[in-house]
């Protein structure tokens, strides 16, 4: 908007286009995938024909083996767009048809998934994000000791993010480590519970 005022008071607005910003807000459904590249490639398809600045965000029920960090897609940038910012919509982990499979297994996983199925303290949604999370654990710590496993009884923090001279001492079946926001559950898993399993 220019506005002028002559010499007699009178005024004179003016509307002039300095600039256009396109912008767009793409939904992508994810119902399906299977690992991280997909969902990379559903984006990447999703803004193809578009330009200037898109927000995509993401929805829909993965699979259970799927490690999804928005951080992933940080450095995404297709060379027709200004700008790409990616977030979670409603995104879910698919439920698995595999649970009752496993827990027959003579093994730790399946001895893990029948703890957690009889779990009468767990919630379903609680019961279903612990066997996810501890599944997903234990096929990475079975894939980097080569098959071997350990029983880890404890792990010490002396000094690590807001850990000072901590224990955590795990139950002989299956330990669930709960906990509100910044209560430390994340600096146990990324400080000390990876480093046992490298």
């Amino acid at each position: 908007m220019l506005i002028s005022v002559s010499d007699d008071g009178a005024i004179a607005r003016g509307r002039f286009t300095v600039a256009t910003s396109i912008v767009s807000d793409v939904s992508c459904e994810l119902t399906g995938v299977t690992h991280e590249g997909q969902v990379r490639q559903k984006i990447l398809d999703a803004v193809a024909d578009l330009s200037g600045y898109v927000r995509v965000t993401l929805h829909g029920a993965l699979g259970p083996d799927v490690d999804l960090r928005l951080q992933d897609f940080e450095q995404l940038r297709p060379p027709n767009l200004d700008a790409l910012v990616v977030q979670f919509g409603s995104v879910s982990v698919a439920l698995s048809d595999d649970y009752g499979l496993l827990a027959n297994e003579q093994t730790v996983r399946g001895q893990f998934v029948r703890d957690v199925l009889a779990a009468d303290s767990l919630t379903d949604d609680q019961r279903h994000q612990v066997l996810v999370t501890g599944l997903r654990a234990l096929n990475e710590r079975v894939r980097r000791v080569g098959g071997a496993l350990m029983r880890i009884r404890s792990v010490t923090a002396h000094a690590f993010g807001p850990l000072r001279n901590k224990t955590l001492t795990f139950a002989d079946g299956m330990t669930v480590v709960v906990g509100d926001n910044e209560s430390a559950k994340s600096s146990w898993q990324r400080g000390h519970l990876r480093r046992a399993v490298r």
